[in-house]
């Protein structure tokens, strides 16, 4: 491998444990460093994804018993081809003999610099209830953007800004995640406050096996804050349990510190 940031900051490693590797995955999957390409296998699902500055394909190998592994493949993207240029119309009042033509790539090539980072959108406006859309007569605001879409009720509305904040600080990657990870939309769902004396780990325990939740989470309790956000990664929409396929983290914000407090990951199947 190269001295690309993607062999120094995601190295090849192996996970005892499916715990262990879904919380090495969440981190390629929010990561802009990567662009998710696909996921296949039967027996043994490899889900791949390859590195946007060098153009390097890794994969996350999940075979039926662990140990599961992430590494490079060694098969490498093939050389851009060569490209028709691209014409520019001409201007009016501009003859065909002097259009412009400018040729240029369509893809950076595999071994050439990387391209500046991108941008980060500014947040999503918090817009007022009757910009909705008209189908929502009632329930949660309902605020869409490129990046994600927004769901909460009016009273969370003063408390969404901060969750935000906390969510980004955590999850850099998250203003990238549904680009990279290729799904058809991100739904950021602020839930109610956690009432008082109530503890964070039973709202985990009524998604996950109470003996894989964090037990220190018995003294993380309401009444100081405390907030349930829910992040869905939606692939496609489906009408089972989960209601969609993809990703699901349960997320517990601290909105007058702006920090995540606790989370926990899951694959959604319908």
């Amino acid at each position: 491998m190269s001295g690309c940031s993607c062999d120094r900051d995601f190295p090849a490693r192996t996970f005892k444990t499916a715990s262990d590797a879904d919380d090495w995955m969440s981190r390629i999957r929010m990561s802009s460093a990567f662009r998710y390409v696909a996921t296949d296998g039967v027996g043994t699902q490899r889900e791949r994804y390859r590195c946007r500055a060098c153009g390097a394909d890794w994969a996350c190998t999940v075979p039926p018993e662990p140990p599961y592994s992430w590494g490079p493949l060694v098969v490498r993207r093939d050389p851009p081809a060569e490209t028709a240029p691209i014409v520019v119309p001409s201007p009016r009042g501009t003859s065909e003999k002097t259009r412009v033509v400018e040729t240029r790539p369509f893809a950076i090539p595999v071994d050439g610099p990387p391209p500046p980072p991108p941008k980060r959108p500014p947040p999503p406006p918090i817009l007022p209830a009757e910009t909705n859309a008209p189908f929502l007569e009632v329930g949660p605001n309902r605020v869409p953007s490129d990046v994600f879409t927004m769901i909460y009720e009016d009273e969370a509305a003063g408390d969404v800004p901060r969750i935000m904040r906390a969510l980004v600080d955590w999850r850099p990657g998250l203003w990238s995640w549904k680009a990279n990870a290729g799904f058809q939309d991100i739904e950021i769902e602020v839930g109610a406050p956690v009432a008082k004396g109530k503890a964070a780990f039973d709202l985990f325990a009524k998604t996950w096996n109470p003996d894989l939740v964090n037990p220190a989470w018995r003294g993380l309790r309401g009444g100081k804050g405390l907030r349930p956000v829910q992040l869905r990664g939606i692939r496609e929409r489906g009408t089972g349990k989960s209601g969609f396929v993809g990703e699901y983290y349960l997320v517990i914000v601290d909105a007058k510190a702006e920090k995540v407090s606790a989370w926990m990951m899951a694959e959604a199947k319908p």
